[in-house]
Parts: structure tokens; C-alpha cells; sequence
């Protein structure tokens, strides 16, 4: 019975401490670790629900010169594609588009071209998706995976999302 409960207050005693350094961490800890946590969304969205919706502190709208965001459902691959879609490498989904720095700098010195597309999930909180490359099929962009892993030394999958009809110009305009 003791050691239940010493178990407990155990397990108790830890969160708190990890409560307290996580929240007292300074901005150099901090910093990677939410970037790291953004990238790794889109990940987790595909299994839980609770990881697509952020809370509203952190559903400010995206901005965007192209306008409204989309659904993000409009970037995922359909059964049957139409005849001229483009596709492109979801790289991360991210709740602040400055969260996307690092991966846009490192896109900027390959010039690869990129693109941050405005999205909106379907609890209404607000993404930025990161989109990189154009691609006339799946099997094209599905072939770019690994290099463009590689080159940005990510560990996660890409995802191959399909590009919305307005960004399909725009894109490439986005590298330098």
C-alpha cells in the first residue's frame, strides 16, 4: 500500500519538476525543441486528432500575400488526380510560419524552389504548410523523397501533397 503510493507521489513529484524546467528553459532550449515539435505534426496528425488542432492561442491567421488559407484537405491527394495537377513535398506544417526559417534558408541555399501555403484545418486553426518543389506526378515527387531528405538532413517522411490550382505559377517565384 506504502509503495503504491510512493510510486505515486514519485511519479507526481517528476512531472512537476519537468513542468518547472520546461517552462523555465531559456529561449536557446526552448527555440529548437518548438521547432522540432512543428515539424513533427504532420506526423502525429495522421494519428491522432488532438495534434491537427492547435489550441486558440496558437491559431493566429497565417499570413499570406495570396489571400485566404485553404483547407488543408485541398492539398491531400484524391483517389482519382485530374489531368493537370501539380504536385509538391509537404516538408512541415507549421503554426507560425516563422517556425519554417530554418528549413526555408537551407530550400534558399539549394534553390529549390519552395512555397509556404496558408491552410486552415478542419477545427478552424489556422497552418502553414510548407510546400517544396513542383512535380507533373506522384511517382516524380515520391522519387525527390530521399534526396531531398538527405539534403536537408530530415528524419521524417514527406509527404506528397498536390499543389492548389492559384500556387501552381507562384511557386517558383518563391526561390530566389
Amino acid at each position: 500500500m506504502f509503495a503504491k503510493l510512493g510510486f505515486l507521489l514519485l511519479v507526481a513529484a517528476f512531472g512537476a519538476l519537468a513542468f518547472v524546467a520546461g517552462t523555465l528553459a531559456p529561449p536557446s532550449i526552448r527555440q529548437p525543441l518548438t521547432t522540432a515539435i512543428d515539424q513533427w505534426a504532420p506526423l502525429l496528425s495522421s494519428h491522432t486528432s488532438a495534434a491537427k488542432s492547435p489550441t486558440a492561442a496558437n491559431s493566429a491567421p497565417a499570413e499570406s500575400a495570396d489571400g485566404a488559407p485553404l483547407p488543408y484537405e485541398a492539398l491531400l491527394l484524391p483517389a482519382t488526380p485530374a489531368a493537370d495537377v501539380k504536385y509538391a513535398l509537404q516538408l512541415g506544417l507549421f503554426t507560425e510560419p516563422a517556425s519554417a526559417n530554418s528549413l526555408t534558408q537551407r530550400l534558399r541555399e539549394l534553390r529549390y524552389p519552395f512555397k509556404t501555403i496558408p491552410v486552415i484545418d478542419q477545427n478552424g486553426a489556422h497552418w502553414s504548410a510548407l510546400a517544396a518543389g513542383t512535380f507533373d506526378s506522384v511517382a516524380a515527387a515520391q522519387s525527390a523523397r530521399g534526396f531531398l531528405s538527405q539534403q536537408l538532413q530530415l528524419s521524417q517522411s514527406l509527404t506528397v501533397i498536390q499543389l492548389p490550382a492559384e500556387t501552381k505559377a507562384k511557386i517558383s517565384q518563391t526561390a530566389p
